[in-house]
């Protein structure tokens, strides 16, 4: 099918809608490496070292969004005529502390359908938030919902958890055998330039994983001709209690540039709105990486590796007191391989990425003594190896724009053990007995999908895309022996696109999908964060029906967006509770529905309003019950405020009532929560902020969890970062 493919682009039509550009820096050298997205359109260009690139976009007005490198968000740029026989020069204007800068309708590193709600979260609001974990940096985000709480908490996309929200890492997915889903909890966003999400069906382009929505965390790169040191240090007090340090240097090498990097964390256990103590939510990391970028006459080849460490995760929980949870080693090694290029004849821009990986993490539970019983500690260790290949080439037509790619992601040497540990009423330990739940398992998903967008006319724009996938699982020994099984899956997508009125748009859009259960949920047997596991070998891949509509206005910084979906989940993988266990089973039919509006404007004295509501609702169709991770009502309204050295904000939250728990979540009352923050560059180096979380140290629960903790009360985070 590759072969086919390539055949037929060498005899279609040369480029005649496609136009090319020049993007310079402000100071006037070429911005190399960095992504331009035409807000509200899919696809995005990546510029060579000489700043070129082309777009197949053609309607003008065209509002620009610019990524840089680092995660640099510039200033919106607003291309209102195209220069017929020679590129179009744009000359980015001076980064400052904009009142608004348009993050909406673009997400530059992700192939996303049109009808998806897409952001990217730049590197100074990251700075801004001062996160700790990546689900804090998502938090303003529409249509996002945290599951679980503290350390351990997993980012949740319309509410498809449990591995149904995709995450990328530098353009590689993060697998994980955990049931709530992958977290990244020992990623700190130090080491992150941007976020970008991507709400909706992402099959087409991406394969299992992707019915809810897709989260892509970029590390920062280095760039060619900016030696840099970059610092940071913080302590926070309140609510949370933890030190940071990183350190980040840049130096040119080999016509490229290279990017060491280091960084710690200590945390210790934080309070709730009532002063006392969260119990088991403290946590220890630290990591490095080494990355290194090479401009180059047709695109950029980069390498980037990562080594992160987490000791010691506490995961808060009601119970923490009587049976805590708890992660001793969590260790990530990742190494990433990417290459951006043209293939003369056949693709305007070529896109290969590479990663291998290995991660290891080990789980305890801790029954404490009491009067009734003894201690007893249940662990369970997973090891595991990665490797993914994605090759993606765009072509731009007479009329449209085409993608091929292919990808390939497994999961090699997944081994799990366990054992049971007890001790007597002097804490002398008695027993241990071990198991091993998986001896070797591997799963391979090998897929190739098409993307076509097409202009039918002046205001119409007709988009499509398939995508065949093979996936074969194996399992050798363990619990429940020898077994194997391959599917073959079938995904696509088709939409329209209508200029209603200018600046006006509407998209309706219909997908199918799928998801592959992980190996865990298949043969894991032992401790989870939440109670005793066992997998269910014969589970079925779910399968999905998802329609979407937009409708959206955008005119230079201010932008509102409607989207709305409703999305059927066939042969749905639910987990039960079957006495002291947990158990997992094909559910018939779930249905999840849901709107989200989004505004973002410049006000006047140099404030800046943005804004976005979420009300959503999810239920299994046999028999109407309600599905857990779906959220009650909520809002988010922030207003900021832009001088030349000195920056501020106060951002609110509001949840109503949550009166439709899922089967293992309780009924939480609504609540409203604010945040308020400033940055002051006392000199031009170097830049203190402050962010303080829950003023009013409201008290309320971290999650509708059924053994949810409580939620931090007010903290004060302190930042002393620069750049030398």
């Amino acid at each position: 099918m590759r072969s086919f493919i390539l055949a037929v682009l060498l005899f279609l039509p040369r480029v005649a809608a496609a136009w090319d550009g020049v993007l310079l820096l402000p100071d006037g050298r070429p911005a190399a490496d960095s992504h331009i997205s035409v807000s509200g359109l899919t696809g995005s260009a990546r510029t060579d070292a000489q700043g070129r690139f082309s777009l197949g976009a053609t309607q003008l007005p065209l509002t620009l969004i610019i990524v840089g490198p680092r995660g640099e968000i510039y200033p919106a740029v607003t291309v209102t005529e195209i220069p017929g026989g020679s590129p179009l020069t744009i000359r980015l204007e001076q980064m400052l502390r904009e009142t608004v800068t348009v993050t909406s309708g673009v997400a530059p590193n992700i192939e996303a359908p049109p009808a998806a709600g897409t952001s990217v979260i730049g590197r100074e609001e990251l700075e801004e938030r001062h996160a700790e974990h990546l689900v804090d940096t998502l938090v303003r985000t529409p249509g996002l919902q945290i599951r679980g709480e503290g350390p351990t908490a997993v980012p949740v996309v319309r509410g498809l958890a449990g591995g149904r929200t995709l995450l990328l890492l530098d353009g590689a997915r993060v697998t994980t055998e955990r049931r709530a889903g992958p977290s990244g909890t020992f990623l700190n966003p130090f080491a992150l330039g941007s976020v970008e999400v991507s709400r909706g069906p992402g099959s087409v382009a991406y394969g299992s994983d992707a019915l809810g929505g897709i989260i892509h965390a970029r590390p920062i790169d280095p760039v060619a001709g900016r030696p840099e040191l970059r610092f940071e240090v913080g302590y926070a007090l309140g609510g949370t209690d933890h030190r940071s340090a990183g350190v980040e240097i840049t130096r040119d090498l080999l016509g490229g540039a290279v990017l060491a990097m280091l960084h710690a964390r200590d945390v210790n256990d934080g309070e709730a709105g009532n002063g006392n103590t969260i119990p088991n939510s403290s946590y220890s990391d630290a990591g490095g990486a080494l990355r290194f970028v090479r401009p180059t006459g047709t695109g950029a080849f980069r390498v980037g590796l990562a080594l992160d460490r987490a000791r010691d995760t506490g995961a808060p929980a009601g119970d923490a007191l009587v049976q805590p949870t708890y992660y001793p080693e969590e260790n990530s090694n990742r190494l990433t391989v990417g290459w951006d290029t043209k293939l003369p004849r056949a693709f305007d821009s070529l896109e290969l990425v590479f990663g291998l990986g290995s991660y290891d993490i080990t789980t305890n539970r801790e029954r404490l003594p009491n009067a009734a019983a003894t201690r007893q500690i249940s662990s369970a260790s997973v090891d595991a190896n990665d490797v993914s290949l994605r090759v993606t080439g765009t072509r731009f037509l007479s009329r449209g724009r085409f993608v091929a790619g292919g990808d390939f992601n497994s999961r090699f040497n997944l081994r799990a053990t366990g054992f049971i540990q007890a001790f007597n009423a002097a804490d002398a330990e008695t027993t241990r007995t071990g198991e091993v739940s998986i001896d070797d398992a591997y799963k391979r998903d090998t897929g190739l999908f098409v993307i076509y967008d097409h202009d039918l006319a002046s205001k119409l724009v007709l988009s499509g895309g398939a995508r065949v996938d093979r996936v074969s699982v194996t399992n050798k020994g363990g619990f429940f022996g020898d077994r194997s099984r391959e599917d073959t899956a079938f995904s696509g997508f088709a939409g329209l696109t209508a200029t209603l009125a200018p600046s006006w748009t509407a998209t309706v859009q219909a997908s199918r999908g799928y998801r592959d259960p992980t190996l865990s949920d298949r043969f894991f047997r032992g401790v989870s964060g939440r109670g005793f596991v066992v997998g269910n070998p014969d589970l079925d891949p779910e399968h999905s029906r998802q329609f979407d509509g937009a409708l959206r206005w955008r005119r230079g910084q201010r932008s509102f967006a409607l989207l709305g979906y409703h999305y059927r989940i066939t042969d749905l993988v639910e987990r039960f509770r079957a006495g002291n266990d947990f158990q997992f089973r094909n559910r018939g039919e779930a249905e999840v529905k849901g709107v989200e509006v989004e505004l973002a404007t410049p006000l006047a004295y140099r404030f800046s309003l943005e804004a976005n509501l979420t009300v959503a609702r999810g239920e299994a169709l046999d028999d109407d019950a309600p599905l857990d991770d779906i959220s009650g009502p909520n809002a988010h309204v922030g207003i900021h405020w832009a001088g030349d050295r000195v920056s501020a904000f106060v951002y609110g939250f509001a949840y109503a009532e949550d009166d439709r728990p899922g089967p293992v979540e309780t009924r939480r009352p609504g609540y409203a929560t604010f945040d308020a923050g400033f940055a002051w560059h006392f000199v031009p180096a170097v830049e203190a902020r402050v962010y303080v979380r829950n003023l009013a140290d409201r008290l309320y629960a971290g999650s509708p969890d059924a053994n949810a903790s409580l939620a931090p009360g007010r903290s004060i985070s302190i930042a002393l970062g620069g750049r030398i």
